[in-house]
């Protein structure tokens, strides 16, 4: 043992390590809890949520007139709920989502339209005719959906400037 005034060197050096530690923590609070601003997703989120909601609002629309109406082709309906998410959270004022925040609301807007064609196709409501060189309404939509979702993170990305 020492007789060092200010404490042995082990007790210094393991409350460095703490204060580091501690400083670490408030550095990944600081960047994953700052309202969208880095490219992490926050679930609770006002501007996700509101997001989500008007995509997953749209699909509804969709699968009800679809089963109104299973003769008629939607076109343009797949592309609406895919990037219906992306720009919810773009045109909302506040702080200016990063690129990955973008990316992941396009992937989750391709998802839930992708899901809703699914849906549609095994109740056989998509059953419309198809325009291009598309053989199904099933492989139409997922081309919409990605067409949409493509389209959404586009402008999301030309209105942040």
């Amino acid at each position: 043992m020492s007789n060092d005034p200010c404490g042995s060197v082990d007790a210094q050096v393991s409350d460095m390590r703490h204060s580091a530690v501690m400083a670490g923590r408030g550095e990944w609070k600081r960047r994953f809890t700052n309202d969208m601003t880095s490219d992490t997703l926050l679930l609770g989120d006002s501007r996700f949520r509101r997001g989500v909601l008007y995509s997953v609002g749209l699909a509804a629309v969709w699968l009800l007139a679809a089963a109104i109406r299973p003769e008629v082709t939607y076109h343009l309906a797949p592309a609406l709920v895919a990037g219906a998410l992306p720009v919810t959270i773009v045109l909302d004022r506040g702080n200016s989502p990063g690129a990955g925040v973008l990316g992941a609301a396009a992937a989750i807007g391709f998802a839930v339209a992708v899901v809703t064609a699914l849906l549609l196709a095994a109740a056989g409501w998509l059953e419309g005719p198809t325009i291009g060189p598309f053989t199904s309404g099933l492989s139409e939509s997922v081309a919409g959906a990605g067409f949409g979702a493509v389209a959404g993170l586009l402008v999301t990305v030309v209105w942040r400037r």
